[in-house]
């Protein structure tokens, strides 16, 4: 079984890599994605499957048959909001950017379809296919579970996410060890209303922009003022609108940004704290100021039997040396993941795997205009996410 794994992973890279490219090439946010839809639902079809919409754009497709034991397998497809530097020749010029790596990660799961639609006398169950859309706004796997992803039971779910900017060679696996594998994360967004007031008249005004700008400083000082290290939380702004006019106080500010936290009652705290020093803050700036929940994820958690069997698997795969554990691999954590619904439901694992280490050139972290990561990866995912799922099945029998 292994052995044609790696001959049909290797059969479909070219392919693959033709399909990553295309993605990025026309990067697509949130739940827009009509151009990524469609090629994944093309490239299903040509290799003689069929899928169908889930929720507000979802795409899943089915291999496998009857009531024995079902695995999904998941790959979100959304970009970013960053416009790209990489230089690249099929870099996206629409101000969007794949810069977290979900391009591949849809890459590699139409080649885990492939490889198993090639091996189907071996799929002693069902596989549903997943690619979900809106991950970075921790909304799209909600709106495929309130579409009925998980009506049907599920036996084992997986993930697989990407890392680049670390020391990890390119193809390096890494299985947490059980736990939390990554945080929660809260999208909130900070409205700071003043009054306007020409600009050499402060005293006429309040001051919306400096309100804010203390705001800013004070949440995100607060992981070292008020959080212990052996909890630790982050606080991060990523964007900051006011003003109209360099002569004219502003009189609106409006923050947005991410709190994050290893628990869903330290996020809760951290929230609440942001809510507390922003009414606070403009209060003393004659201002108002209200924090508001955008969207939630809970922290992924990793179900312990679960990451066990797939570490077994993929050393099996790829031998010892090219699967560490999370506490083995330094410089791996990442950032939340909305695959954390689905992990709360049934048992789940979410792996990373190297896309190119600093050695290697690919320096830039995940999120950056200048994040450039390895098409090598693609083949090595896709065997993995196809591989486990053969595994599963020959333990359960």
């Amino acid at each position: 079984m292994k052995n044609e794994v790696i001959k049909y992973a290797k059969e479909i890279e070219a392919e693959l890599i033709g399909f990553r490219h295309k993605i990025h090439s026309f990067a697509e946010v949130g739940f827009d994605l009509p151009k990524t839809t469609k090629l994944v639902s093309e490239a299903i079809s040509a290799m003689d499957g069929s899928t169908k919409r889930l929720g507000r754009c979802g795409v899943i497709a089915e291999l496998g048959q009857g009531k024995c034991p079902t695995v999904l397998l998941r790959a979100d497809m959304d970009a970013l909001k960053i416009r790209e530097r990489t230089g690249l020749p099929f870099a996206a010029k629409n101000g969007n950017m794949h810069a977290c790596g979900h391009d591949i990660h849809t890459s590699m799961l139409l080649g885990a379809f492939y490889i198993l639609s090639k091996l189907q006398d071996k799929i002693r169950g069902r596989i549903k296919f997943v690619f979900q859309p809106a991950e970075e706004t921790l909304e799209g796997c909600v709106d495929m579970i309130e579409g009925g992803l998980l009506d049907e039971k599920i036996d084992m779910a997986l993930a697989v996410h990407v890392l680049s900017g670390t020391e990890l060679p390119c193809g390096t696996f890494i299985v947490p060890e059980g736990g939390v594998s990554a945080p929660s994360s809260t999208f909130f967004k900070i409205t700071v209303r003043g009054t306007s007031a020409h600009g050499g008249m402060h005293t006429d005004g309040r001051d919306a922009l400096a309100c804010a700008a203390r705001i800013l400083q004070s949440i995100e000082e607060l992981p070292c003022r008020e959080f212990n290290q052996k909890d630790p939380v982050s606080v991060t702004v990523g964007t900051f609108n006011g003003g109209n006019a360099p002569n004219v106080i502003a009189d609106l500010c409006e923050l947005c940004g991410t709190a994050r936290a290893t628990s869903r009652e330290t996020g809760k705290r951290l929230f609440l704290r942001i809510t507390e020093l922003s009414s606070g803050i403009a209060r003393l700036y004659g201002c108002r100021a209200k924090a508001e929940i955008l969207s939630f994820c809970p922290p992924l958690v990793n179900d312990g039997t679960c990451s066990e069997r797939i570490a077994k698997y993929a050393r099996e795969l790829f031998g010892n040396d090219r699967v560490l554990s999370s506490a083995a691999a330094r410089g791996a954590s990442g950032g939340s993941e909305d695959f954390a619904f689905i992990a709360e439901r049934v048992p789940s694992c979410a792996v990373a795997i190297s896309a190119g280490s600093i050695a290697e050139g690919h320096s830039a972290p995940l999120h950056n205009p200048e994040t450039i990561l390895s098409d090598d990866s693609i083949r090595h995912g896709a065997a993995y996410l196809a591989f486990s799922a053969l595994r599963y099945f020959d333990e359960m029998r």
